[in-house]
């Protein structure tokens, strides 16, 4: 079992609900992928947050079964947001902050890949 990551888990539910807007303006072959990445959502949260898995569970298995029915994301995405620490939802301070963090963090992977060569 996986390690959770609560931003995986929002990365996931985000694209599901992009996928599904899609599904609804005329492309219904997304809506594979919509259960998908609802799916891999699940297993981001099931080892830390398992009532968060379970809920994007119900949500994922109504869809299954009901193609007409249309899953809440935006409610486990709020669910999602509450169990992130103070600052660290993307919401607060840290998300203008972000960009930089991404930045610095790549440019070390840089070079210590070339130190590595």
């Amino acid at each position: 079992m996986r390690p959770s990551c609560l931003f995986c888990v929002r990365k996931h539910l985000s694209k599901a609900i992009v996928l599904l807007s899609e599904c609804r303006l005329g492309y219904p072959h997304h809506r594979d992928l919509v259960i998908g990445n609802m799916s891999e959502a699940e297993d981001e949260a099931v080892r830390k947050y398992p009532d968060l898995a379970r809920a994007i569970r119900e949500e994922r298995l109504h869809y299954e079964r009901d193609p007409k029915y249309c899953p809440d994301i935006n409610q486990l995405l709020l669910m999602t947001r509450k169990r992130f620490p103070a600052g660290m939802d993307g919401m607060g301070d840290y998300s203008s902050k972000a960009p930089m963090v991404l930045l610095l963090g790549f440019a070390a992977f840089l070079l210590l890949k070339k130190e590595r060569h």
